[in-house]
Formats: structure tokens, C-alpha cells, sequence
């Protein structure tokens, strides 16, 4: 018997899905970087900025419309790429891409929904944890709205 190799679709490597994620946190934090003109606590540490935070609820009503907007472009970003293209550009540069459960259908309150998690490194951290438990590699949210991140690889036929 002769074996062949050939090209399949696998779910990604969860190293690979790690880097594509972080490429993309650079990317984001690149367009919102302008925006730290804005808090007044921009030559402190984060802990710093935090004592600030904790110390006087007053403070927060600055970082909270930039809070929201960042969190809001993070869900932009993430959502519209991955159900317009099938990948952000941290997934392009890593070979990996969206798909839905559904091959025919692809709707944008599926890929909205897996994002959610990306908000808030908690939650993600969180939603993360079925990774680790299960074959498919898909986070909770993933499972949930129907959607795998893949990855090609060499098979034999």
C-alpha cells in the first residue's frame, strides 16, 4: 500500500493560537495607544494607577469611557475580521482561521458571541480552561456559538 501525504484541516495548536492572540493584543494596543494622552495617570505604573483607581472613585469616571471603548474595539476587532475573513491578523500570520460548526451558514452573533471573553483577560482566562480538558481545543464560548479555530496541516492517505 502506497501512502499519500495530503493537506487537512486540524484544530490549531494551542501555542499557535497563543501567539496569534498576543499579535493581535499588539496590534490593539497599537490603535489605542493614543488614547493614553487622555488618563491622567499615563507616567504612572499600572499599580500606581490602580492605587489611584482604588483611593478615589472619582478617578474612575475618567477611565471609564476609555475603558469601554477599548474593551468595544477589542470586540470590534476580533468579531468583524473573524466573521468577514476568517482570521485576524495574528491568525493570518499563524496560518489559522475561523469556522463555523454549520459549513453553509455563518452568522455574526456566532463569531460575536466567542469573542466575548476577550474583553477581560479573567473571563478569557476562564473560558479558556475547556482547552486544556478537551480534544477540540475550543474555549467555552467557542463550543457554545458553534465555531473552531483550525489549522492546515500534513496528513496520510
Amino acid at each position: 500500500m502506497v501512502y499519500r501525504e495530503k493537506t487537512v484541516k486540524m484544530p490549531a495548536l494551542l501555542w499557535k493560537r497563543v501567539v496569534a492572540y498576543f499579535i493581535d493584543v499588539f496590534i490593539l494596543l497599537l490603535v489605542a495607544s493614543p488614547l493614553k494622552g487622555f488618563w491622567d495617570y499615563q507616567d504612572s505604573s499600572i499599580f500606581e494607577s490602580y492605587e489611584a483607581l482604588a483611593s478615589n472613585a472619582e478617578n474612575i469616571s475618567g477611565f471609564l469611557p476609555i475603558g469601554l471603548f477599548i474593551a468595544a474595539l477589542t470586540l470590534f476587532y476580533f468579531t468583524f475580521l473573524e466573521f468577514r475573513f476568517g482570521q485576524t491578523f495574528g491568525k493570518m500570520v499563524m496560518g489559522l482561521y475561523v469556522i463555523s460548526a454549520v459549513k453553509k451558514e455563518r452568522h455574526f452573533e456566532h463569531f460575536l458571541v466567542r469573542n466575548l471573553s476577550k474583553i477581560s483577560t479573567l473571563f478569557l482566562l476562564i473560558d479558556s480552561i475547556p482547552i486544556i480538558f478537551h480534544n477540540s481545543n475550543q474555549r467555552y464560548l467557542e463550543r457554545f456559538a458553534g465555531t473552531f479555530v483550525i489549522q492546515e496541516g500534513i496528513g496520510v492517505k
